[in-house]
């Protein structure tokens, strides 16, 4: 019985147990006598467990998987290769990702059941985690989705004919600009690629989009780049989640429906006009002199208001039906009077679209909303000189989801502390990110 109980290689469980117990004042002793972080002292342990023990006995955790969310189609395909995989499986596992929103690989249907188990080793299937939704009084909804260590806020705002998620580009931003609630976060890291489709994955579940039939009125049907972050500035892990949610068999938004907005970062204008041609852009202007705008959008130090418009005249596929959205957010007697609505103006001779923002208060600032006198001048004045304006209602205010109210806990730690124009002409010099 006792036999049985052993197995049937008895002295091979005893020699074991022999030599597990032989280890342990080594393993213990090498323990105290580490110098390193309990961490550190955590792997050596775990280390010497697994040289000394059989391999039946050890319990070592494997590498983290890839995030396979994200992931540009090519990409993709040279992955299923990598693996033994036939190249056709990448747009299968294409489809279930972003037409079916599937979270396991195990409910990929139409791959055998090895190609799943494969898949899974290597790769995980993660869109964030919501800490918290909230929705406005006027149907507004904030996503706080967590990144492990990190959280971002996205926005869902739902209007008659659309509806329009806010994703966000980094968690923080550099920018500091004066009036925005993100700016003084400060920038704690770029967002993935993955993290960023994620946020489109996660309203469309929360949504229930998924599922829908294919010819059903799309829930989400336009992503703007204006929440956390500047997107130039984070280029390639933007330029990646744009290849997904542009796709025609990915998330498949049209490219008039998606915009990015950038506060000015000149050289990167083009290159997202040439990179994916009939994209939206906006500018966040904000004002009409150097001097102010250096006040407001610090950046403007490097990227004056010249070199910016210069690179819209310049943007790819610039044309009537698809102009540049200029924001220019209100701030009571600084940048609201009608002497600097023909000066703008003036400065839009292009294809240009100004979208009026009545400033949206958070705690601690100083700056005030202009009177709703002083906003229809504005806008009259840009008017009556040929140039399209819209005022934008404010929507969110209440769960501070307006623009320029997002901002979360996630704070920079002290090793990842770096001077903002430093990262700028680090992804502008293409460096790895």
């Amino acid at each position: 019985e006792r036999r049985q109980q052993r197995g049937p290689f008895p002295m091979l469980s005893l020699v074991s147990s022999w030599r597990a117990v032989r280890i342990l004042p080594r393993v213990h002793a090498r323990w105290h006598s580490s110098s390193s972080s309990s961490c550190g002292a955590s792997s050596s342990f775990q280390r010497l467990l697994a040289s000394e023990l059989p391999s039946d006995a050890t319990s070592v955790a494997a590498p983290p998987s890839r995030n396979i969310i994200g992931m540009p189609k090519e990409e993709l395909t040279q992955e299923m290769v990598r693996l033994g995989l036939e190249p056709y499986r990448a747009k299968q596992v294409w489809q279930w990702l972003y037409k079916k929103g599937v979270t396991s690989f195990d409910h990929m249907r139409t791959l055998s059941h090895a190609t799943r188990q494969t898949l899974s080793s290597n790769f995980v299937i993660s869109h964030g985690g919501v800490k918290h939704d909230s929705i406005s009084s006027d149907g507004t909804r904030k996503f706080l989705v967590n990144f492990s260590p990190d959280e971002v806020e996205c926005v869902f705002i739902p209007e008659a004919k659309r509806g329009t998620l806010c994703v966000s580009s980094q968690v923080g931003c550099s920018m500091k600009c004066t009036f925005c609630h993100t700016g003084t976060q400060g920038l704690v890291r770029n967002l993935s690629a993955s993290e960023i489709v994620g946020q489109v994955i996660t309203a469309r579940k929360l949504l229930m989009e998924f599922g829908q039939a294919a010819q059903a009125k799309r829930i989400v049907s336009n992503v703007v780049f204006m929440g956390q972050g500047e997107p130039l500035y984070n280029y390639r892990q933007v330029a990646k989640a744009l290849s997904v949610i542009l796709d025609g068999e990915g998330l498949a938004l049209a490219r008039h429906r998606v915009t990015v907005s950038t506060s000015g970062v000149a050289p990167l204008i083009t290159r997202l006009g040439t990179d994916f041609e009939g994209i939206g852009l906006a500018i966040s202007l904000h004002a009409v002199t150097d001097e102010l705008r250096d006040v407001l959008v610090p950046a403007n130090k490097q990227w004056p208001i010249r070199e910016v418009l210069a690179a819209c005249r310049a943007f790819p596929g610039l044309k009537a039906n698809n102009r540049i959205t200029i924001e220019y957010v209100l701030l009571d007697g600084i940048n609201d009077s009608p002497r600097e609505a023909r000066a703008l103006a003036s400065m839009l001779n292009f294809p240009s679209l100004v979208n009026l923002i009545p400033f949206n208060p958070w705690p601690g600032t100083s700056y005030k909303c202009s009177q709703p006198e002083a906003i229809q001048a504005f806008a009259d004045e840009l008017d009556s000189r040929g140039i399209k304006c819209t005022v934008r209602h404010p929507r969110g205010r209440d769960i501070l989801a307006a623009c320029g109210q997002l901002r979360t806990e996630s704070m920079k730690q002290a090793q990842q502390s770096t001077d903002s124009m430093n990262q700028a002409q680090q992804y502008l010099g293409l460096t790895p990110t």
